[in-house]
């Protein structure tokens, strides 16, 4: 049996699940936005010297025993969403934070290989974490600080010739329920110094401006490494943030890796304790691969779709042999 944690619009898991399917694959797939409306969940305890767990998750047709999981693909869960039947507001929140710590125990005490950990998923995606260890692996990074302090922004300005950019510290996404915001890396104009002081309002990540010709995602699964390269449809990498641009305004192709930076990738990942990473890097005007982040859970459906990079096959395959 193999478990996939995620949620109800994640198209990119129903591509791995289409794949199981093809190979008679046994899975359950729990999406976490449908508990407890469509699942039942029960965790029993025993008791004696060898206490025992047993649980049991239920959705319609289907019944899965967690100790019978050998692999767990926790590929995108989101919160819990409570019934509407629970009208009161300070109620509502009491039972989606019981829903959820309830949930996140049960994964926790699953006994199983997972693709990968939560507790190593939380911890990778600090971005402090991520350079921290790619900084000592010797990868090259661009000039960087991250800080509420308008002084080291403007240091780091005076010290960076090209500019420099802007980014999130973590998800890079404002939702008001009104209008949601995404937010990119952005490069700061001259006239954005005139508020400079306002940086002193949160921390965020302040770098170097890479004068870029394109990027690069590399996307590690297991011990497997897959890497494309994104050029944008004027021939080089003036914008910051490639995610910004439509698709059709770019060029994936498939691209080979240096060997000893795709060993230092695989080191990255292991060292963040993950079994996946998808990592984005710049390549500079001189042929340097600059990297700039890892996402522990990042898409990949479109890069397989435009290269034939068969990532799916490789998740499927790593599932399969743990299990």
């Amino acid at each position: 049996m193999i478990l996939i944690v995620t949620n109800s619009e994640d198209a990119t898991a129903s591509l791995v699940t289409d794949e199981l399917i093809r190979r008679g694959v046994e899975f359950f797939r729990v999406d976490t936005d449908r508990f407890p409306s469509d699942y039942a969940a029960t965790a029993s305890f025993g008791s004696g010297r060898k206490p025992t767990m047993e649980t049991v998750l239920c959705t319609t047709g289907q019944r899965a025993i967690l100790g019978d999981v050998r692999s767990v693909w926790y590929r995108r869960p989101v919160r819990p969403i409570v019934s509407p039947e629970i009208q009161e507001e300070a109620v509502a929140g009491f039972a989606s934070d019981e829903t959820y710590e309830f949930l996140r125990g049960l994964w926790l005490s699953c006994d199983s290989y997972w693709l990968s950990h939560p507790e190593a998923i939380r911890i990778a995606e600090r971005k402090v974490v991520q350079l921290n260890i790619a900084s000592r692996l010797g990868f090259e990074i661009p000039q960087t600080v991250v800080t509420n302090d308008p002084d080291k922004v403007i240091e780091l300005r005076r010290m960076c010739h090209n500019g420099i950019v802007v980014k999130p510290l973590y998800i890079g996404f404002v939702d008001d329920r009104q209008k949601p915001l995404s937010i990119y890396t952005n490069r700061l104009a001259d006239e954005d110094y005139d508020q400079i002081e306002t940086v002193r309002l949160a921390p965020s990540i302040y770098q170097e401006a890479i004068d870029k010709i394109a990027d690069l995602r590399v996307t590690v699964v297991g011990k497997r490494v897959f890497s494309a390269r994104i050029d944008g449809a004027d021939g080089n990498g003036e914008t910051p943030d490639w995610r910004c641009l439509d698709l059709k305004e770019l060029t994936h192709s498939v691209y080979e890796l240096p060997a000893d930076l795709e060993r230092a990738c695989l080191e990255l990942v292991s060292s963040l304790k993950l079994e996946f990473g998808a990592i984005d890097f710049a390549i500079d005007r001189n042929g340097q691969h600059i990297f700039l982040e890892v996402n522990a859970n990042g898409q990949w459906g479109w890069i397989e779709k435009l290269t034939g990079l068969p990532i799916t096959t490789a998740i499927a395959d790593l599932l399969i042999s743990n299990d």
